[in-house]
C-alpha cells in the first residue's frame, strides 16, 4: 500500500529533522521524505496538517502478562492499547510464566504478536535459570532467538552469579539489564521508608535499598566490562552516582519510569492503591533530582513499565496489592507533559521514547530513515483531554492518572507502512479544531511571556529572512521608526517599557503611547528652556508682590517661579516642568538614565579575597607597596574611631 502523510510537522530525532515536509511510504519502508518521488501514485493520503509525524514509539518495558496470565490481558489486547498510544515496539521482561529462559518461548511471545499484528515485540532473555538466581541460562542459545539482552527481572541475585552471569553475557556482546535492589535492606517493603509510611504504618524500602544494590553493580561492571542498563532508577543519590560512573567511562545507560517523574510519596494518600509500585515512589527531592537527571542526559529513556493487573489486585489493604500501573497509553501524554513543563523541547522529548530506547535495546527502530521501516506516529501535541477508564483500551484498568488532564492525542499509527490505529473523522475533526485552539492559546501566552515557542517550526529556506524574529532589538532600532508591515502575518511587536512581547493587535496602541511618551519629553525640555527667559510682563507684575514683602527674606526669583505661567498639561502624567533641574530635563529628553554614584561605594577590608588580605609585620612595608606598582601588598586599612 502507497501513502502520503502530507503536511506534517516532522520531528525525527535521530536525524535532527524538525520541519513541515512530506513522506512518501511504498511497500512498508519509508520511500522518500520531502520531495516526491517520479511517477509516484498514492492509495491513501494521511492530511496531516497542524498534527506531528515522529517515529513510533519504543517502549522498554511492558509486561503483557502472556504466557502465563492471560486472565490479566493479552499479547493482542496490550498490543492494541500500544498502537492507540502511538507505541509501535514493546520490550518484555523476561518474568512470565514460563519463563522465557529458553528460545521455545521466545519463539511463542513473537508469533503471537505478529498474530495480533498492532506492534512489534521484542523479548529479554532470563539471566539465569528459572529467574532463581542458581543457575546461568543459555545465553548464546538466546540471543540466537532474538533476544536483545538478559535480565532476571526483580529476583534478586548472588553476587558471585551476577559476577558470572555479566562475564557470560560480555562474551555473547548482550546487554545486561539490572534492577538495582537490595533484598536484604527492602524486606518486603511497600513504600518508601520515610514520614508517609511511618504515618501510615507501612513497612518501607529505604532509598538505601537502591543505593547499595547501584554500588556493587558498577563494581561488578568495572570488573568484568560488559554493557548494563539500569532499569526504573527510582532515587536522586543513586542517578547521581551512575552519573559519575558515566562520565568515568563505564559503559552504562539508564532509564525511568514515567511515574516517577510527576508522582511522589504524598500521592499515596490515605492507602492509595493505584501508587503501589515497585520501586516505591519516593519523595519530591528524588522527583526533582531524577528530572534534573533526564535534562543533562544521564537518563536517556523513559519508559511505561506497563503493568496491567484486574479489579481484585488493587483491592486488597495496601500491602497486600500488587504492585504496578497500566500506564501504556499515557507514556507520550506525560512525555508531553514535560514539555508543558518547561524541562525539555518536544523533539528531545520525542528523543527519550523513541530514537534512545531504540539505541539502548540495539534494534532498528526509532527513525523515519528512507528505507527505513515505516513505523509513525502522527498526534496533535495541543489537543487537550480528560482520562477516564472508559479510554483505556488495555485489559488493566489500574492507573492513579484518572481524572488528570493531558495534552497529545495519536491519530494515526502506521506498523510497517500498515495503519494498525485511526480515529474516527468526527474524532479526527475534533481534534484539529480543538487542537488548534489550544495551540493558538499557548502561543498567546508564549508571546505575553516574552518567550520564543518550542512548537514553532523552523522557516522554510524562502523564509529564512524571518529567523531571527523573537532576537531582541538594540537601541538604535527601538528608536528608529518601524518598518511599514508587508502582506505576511503581523509579528509581535515588542514592548521596550516593559521588556516583554505583546500580540499584534496591541502595536497600533504602544505606537500611539510611545508617540505621545516622546511629545510629553520634547515639551518638558522646552518648559525648561522658557524658565530660563522670562517673561518681562510677568516679571514686572510680580516686582510689586515682591516688594511688599519687604526685607522679610522672601527671594525674587522663587516668587517668579511661582507665579510663572505653566504650560499646558498632555495626556503623559508629567512632572511640573519648573520642578526639574535643566540636567533631569536634559537626561528625560534624551531617554537616558544613570544611577547616582553612592558615597558609600569604598572598598571594604571585610570583604577583601583572602588571597588580597596581608599580614604586616613591618611598618616599612606600606611604604615599599605603595613605591611598586606591580607589588601584590595591600596598604592596612585602618578602622575609624
Amino acid at each position: 500500500m502507497r501513502i502520503i502523510i502530507e503536511g506534517g510537522r516532522v520531528i525525527d530525532p535521530a536525524n535532527d529533522i524538525d520541519k513541515v515536509q512530506d513522506i512518501y511510504i511504498a511497500e512498508g519502508k519509508i520511500l522518500a521524505r520531502g520531495r516526491k518521488p517520479q511517477d509516484f501514485q498514492a492509495d491513501r493520503v494521511i492530511d496531516a496538517n497542524g498534527l506531528v509525524v515522529c517515529p513510533g514509539l519504543v517502549d522498554m518495558r511492558a509486561r503483557l502478562r502472556e504466557p502465563g496470565q492471560e486472565n490479566k490481558a493479552t499479547i493482542a489486547s496490550e498490543t492494541k492499547a500500544a498502537a492507540k498510544a502511538g507505541v509501535t515496539t514493546l520490550c518484555c521482561p523476561p518474568d512470565t510464566d514460563p519463563v522465557i529462559d529458553t528460545p521455545a518461548v521466545v519463539e511463542l511471545i513473537h508469533r503471537r504478536a505478529g498474530e495480533a499484528g498492532h506492534a512489534n515485540v521484542v523479548t529479554l532473555g532470563a539471566l539465569t535459570h528459572r529467574l532463581r538466581g542458581e543457575q546461568l541460562a543459555e545465553m548464546c542459545a538466546l540471543k540466537q532467538a532474538g533476544c536483545v539482552g538478559v535480565s532476571n527481572a526483580l529476583q534478586p541475585v548472588d553476587l558471585k552469579i551476577l559476577r558470572r552471569a555479566m562475564e557470560y553475557a560480555a562474551s555473547q556482546d548482550l546487554t545486561v539489564y539490572l534492577h538495582p535492589e537490595d533484598p536484604a535492606l527492602s524486606q518486603q517493603g511497600c513504600a518508601h521508608e520515610g514520614t508517609v509510611s511511618v504515618r501510615l504504618g507501612l513497612p518501607g524500602i529505604p532509598e538505601t535499598a537502591e543505593t547499595v544494590a547501584v554500588a556493587q553493580a558498577l563494581q561488578l561492571i568495572d570488573l568484568t566490562g560488559v554493557n548494563a542498563h539500569f532499569c526504573q532508577v527510582s532515587s536522586d543519590a543513586a542517578a547521581r552516582m551512575i552519573a559519575r560512573a558515566q562520565y568515568d567511562g563505564a559503559p552504562i545507560t539508564v532509564d525511568v519510569t514515567a511515574h516517577h517523574l510527576f508522582l511522589t510519596e504524598m500521592d499515596i494518600g490515605y492507602f492509595n492503591a493505584q501508587c503501589h509500585v515497585r520501586p516505591p515512589l519516593r519523595t519530591q527531592r528524588d522527583r526533582d533530582g531524577l528530572r534534573e537527571a533526564l535534562v543533562n542526559g544521564t537518563i536517556s529513556a523513559i519508559c511505561s513499565d506497563h503493568q496491567p493487573h484486574d479489579t481484585d489486585a488493587k483491592l486488597a489493604p495496601f500491602p497486600a496489592t500488587e504492585p504496578g500501573i497500566s500506564a501504556i497509553e499515557t507514556l507520550l501524554p506525560l512525555a508531553l507533559r514535560l514539555v508543558d513543563d518547561g524541562l525539555l523541547s518536544l523533539p528531545d522529548a520525542l528523543s527519550r521514547v523513541t530514537f534512545f530506547p531504540a539505541n539502548i535495546l540495539e534494534i532498528s527502530a526509532g527513525t523515519l530513515d528512507v528505507g527505513a521501516n515505516a513505523d509513525i506516529c502522527v498526534f496533535h501535541p495541543h489537543y487537550s483531554w480528560r482520562y477516564e477508564e472508559s479510554h483505556i483500551v488495555s485489559a488493566g484498568k489500574n492507573t492513579p492518572f484518572l481524572g488528570w488532564n493531558l495534552k497529545g492525542l495519536v491519530t494515526h499509527t502506521l506498523l510497517n507502512g500498515r495503519i494498525v490505529h485511526e480515529v474516527d473523522d468526527d474524532t479526527l475533526h475534533e481534534v484539529i479544531t480543538q487542537g488548534a485552539y489550544e495551540a493558538e492559546l499557548a502561543q498567546s501566552n508564549s508571546i505575553a511571556q516574552g518567550q520564543p515557542l518550542d512548537d514553532d517550526i523552523e522557516a522554510e529556506d524562502s523564509n529564512e529572512e524571518d529567523e531571527d524574529w523573537f532576537e531582541p532589538p538594540s537601541v538604535t532600532d527601538i528608536d528608529s521608526p518601524r518598518p511599514p508591515q508587508t502582506d505576511r502575518e503581523a509579528r509581535p511587536a515588542e514592548d521596550t517599557d516593559a521588556g516583554a512581547f505583546v500580540p499584534p493587535s496591541a502595536q497600533t496602541t504602544a505606537t500611539k503611547s510611545k508617540q505621545k511618551k516622546q511629545a510629553a519629553k520634547k515639551t518638558a525640555a522646552a518648559a525648561v528652556e522658557n524658565t530660563n527667559v522670562l517673561d518681562s510682563n510677568a516679571f514686572d507684575s510680580n516686582a510689586s508682590d515682591a516688594n511688599a514683602l519687604g526685607n522679610s527674606g522672601g527671594d525674587h526669583q522663587v516668587s517668579t517661579q511661582i507665579d510663572a505661567p505653566r504650560e499646558p498639561q498632555t495626556d503623559s502624567p508629567i512632572e511640573p516642568a519648573a520642578a526639574k533641574s535643566p540636567a533631569m530635563a536634559a537626561n528625560d529628553a534624551n531617554d537616558t538614565y544613570k544611577p547616582p554614584i553612592s558615597p558609600f561605594r569604598v572598598p571594604s577590608k571585610q570583604f577583601a579575597p583572602l588571597s588580597d588580605r596581608v599580614i604586616k609585620t613591618q611598618p616599612e612595608d606600606d611604604n615599599r607597596a605603595a613605591a611598586d606598582p606591580n607589588s601584590k601588598r595591600v596598604p592596612a586599612v585602618k578602622d575609624d574611631d
